[in-house]
C-alpha cells in the first residue's frame, strides 16, 4: 500500500504549514535499496516525453523508501502525471509531496 503525504495546492500561502523542514540533497539515504531507488524515479522522469522540463528537473530525495518530490511544475496536469510516473515504480513506500505549480 503506498501513502501519499503533505500535497500541495497550487497557491504557496506564506502562512501554509510544513511540519517537516524540506528535504535537500543532503538527506538522501546512501543506502544501496535507496539509491537504485532514486535513480529509477529520476530515469522515468528523464525519460517521459510528455513531462516539462520543470517536472523532469524537481529535487528527488528517497530515505528508506519514501520518495519527497520537492520543486515547482509549470501546472496542475504536469503535477498529476509527475506524481503518476514516481507512484507507478514498485519499490515506493510513500510519496511525500512537496511540489507547487502556477
Amino acid at each position: 500500500m503506498l501513502l501519499l503525504a503533505s500535497c500541495r495546492s497550487s497557491s504557496s500561502s506564506p502562512t501554509a504549514t510544513v511540519l517537516e523542514p524540506e528535504p535537500t540533497a543532503i538527506d538522501q539515504s546512501m543506502s544501496e535499496r535507496d539509491r537504485a531507488l532514486v535513480g529509477e524515479v529520476r530515469r522515468r522522469l528523464v525519460v517521459d516525453r510528455g513531462l516539462s522540463f520543470s517536472a523532469k528537473n524537481v529535487v528527488v530525495v528517497v530515505r528508506d523508501g519514501v520518495v519527497t518530490l520537492r520543486g515547482h511544475v509549470r501546472d496542475e496536469a504536469d503535477h498529476a502525471a509527475l506524481l503518476s510516473i514516481v507512484v507507478s515504480v514498485p519499490e515506493v513506500v510513500r510519496l511525500d509531496d512537496r511540489i507547487t505549480w502556477s
